[in-house]
């Protein structure tokens, strides 16, 4: 049950930041959030890296509804250890955020990635 509530949990949060990241690539003012906060609109450049943002967070849905056991993307896929590379993903994230020059992607994300952070991890070592 703690697996089941820890991964719906996750995915509510990777589709928030999937729709968010979504808004960015189409031009939502929001980039102060992101991307070191440089800019308060995205640049092209920023909003391609947005859409392949969004299609990351997307499939790494999928292996988190996998891992519970929700949906088989692919049988053979290694779940765990994909867990285990977005847990190091989600820390260096973390400390990413913490060092934004950005106040709004300090305070905005850095909660969001520790989170997602501490939650994969328990994810990993209950699975």
């Amino acid at each position: 049950m703690l697996e089941i509530t820890i991964t719906i949990i996750s995915l509510s949060i990777m589709l928030l930041l999937a729709l968010f990241h979504i808004l960015l690539a189409f031009g939502a003012p929001l980039g102060e959030y992101a991307w070191g906060g440089f800019y308060p609109t995205l640049p092209r450049p920023f909003r391609i890296g947005s859409i392949f943002s969004a299609l990351v967070l997307l499939f790494l849905s999928g292996v988190y509804a996998q891992n519970a056991g929700f949906i088989t993307i692919t049988p053979s896929l290694p779940t765990n250890t994909i867990l285990i590379i977005v847990t190091v993903f989600f820390a260096l994230n973390t400390f990413g955020n913490i060092a934004s020059k950005s106040r709004k992607e300090r305070w905005g994300m850095t909660p969001i990635s520790s989170v997602l952070f501490l939650l994969t991890l328990a994810l990993v070592f209950i699975g």
